[in-house]
């Protein structure tokens, strides 16, 4: 646990996943703050130089309406890269339910993304923890039948998509040769699905007789778990890679144009 100046908290990296900000939900947690109740720390990850805020915005916007200088967190050491990684889960399990919206948006950053995009279904709804349908529909482009909500009672409900009839009417009718292509897509795209789903079915078998078989099942639990933590850390940190190494040899190729430019500018200015 960490105070850290609101000054110092980034909140405009793209860390933000919720499509808006319910100041209603702010006020009512500023109104508790102010009485002395506590609240779980949100989250921040550190890169050495700024921290981008993760999960606990409205926490963020209650401590700033208080005109309190800082806020307990809890500080990752991570790049910007990795913030958006954990943020794109964030409140799937606690605080104010998700919106369709708010999940869409989530989902629509890693589709939009240049390697996350690459990724199949089943690892975007892992990372942004929605279901494999969910995403597999936005893949093509789909808008849902059914969209849920929260009442004013707090109670999750179903009700029809107003803009799928539209969406319908909107498609152009196409023949039936271009249907072939976005058919057998679609079908290479459910096993590579299949093939990630019984992976981590095989990975949990192994595990369960892994510990059956051990002396001490408890322990070797907690050691697998551990273990399988670490790796997910080090995927993550490993996608953070990949992102600023993508990002020097951009600018790598940007310097050399300019490089290029200039010698052809000296050559000139050589020959008059």
């Amino acid at each position: 646990m960490k105070l850290v100046s609101l000054n110092k908290i980034r909140i405009d990296c793209g860390t933000q996943i919720r499509t808006k900000i319910d100041q209603d939900l702010v006020d009512d947690y500023a109104d508790s703050m102010s009485r002395g109740d506590e609240f779980p720390l949100i989250v921040l990850f550190h890169d050495g130089v700024h921290y981008y805020l993760a999960d606990g915005f409205h926490r963020y916007f209650a401590v700033k309406k208080l005109a309190r200088h800082g806020i307990e967190a809890e500080v990752i050491n991570g790049t910007l890269t990795e913030a958006i990684l954990y943020a794109l889960k964030a409140n799937s399990k606690h605080g104010k339910p998700r919106t369709i919206e708010d999940k869409r948006n989530a989902v629509n950053i890693c589709l939009k993304h240049v390697e996350w995009s690459t990724f199949s279904s089943a690892k975007i709804a892992e990372l942004c923890d929605v279901s494999v349908p969910f995403v597999a529909k936005m893949r093509r482009g789909e808008e849902p039948k059914k969209i849920k909500y929260v009442d004013n009672e707090g109670e999750v409900r179903e009700r029809n998509n107003p803009g799928k009839k539209l969406a319908k009417k909107e498609q152009p009718k196409e023949e039936p040769k271009e249907e072939v292509k976005p058919e057998l897509s679609f079908d290479l795209e459910q096993a590579h699905e299949a093939i990630d789903q019984l992976s981590k079915e095989n990975q949990r078998l192994e595990d369960k007789l892994t510990i059956k078989l051990a002396a001490d099942p408890e322990y070797a639990e907690k050691q697998i778990n551990e273990l399988r933590e670490q790796v997910r850390v080090l995927e993550i940190e490993l996608d953070g890679v990949k992102k600023s190494r993508d990002s020097y040899q951009t600018q790598n190729a940007e310097l050399m144009k300019q490089v290029k430019y200039l010698e052809k500018k000296i050559k000139k200015l050589q020959t008059v």
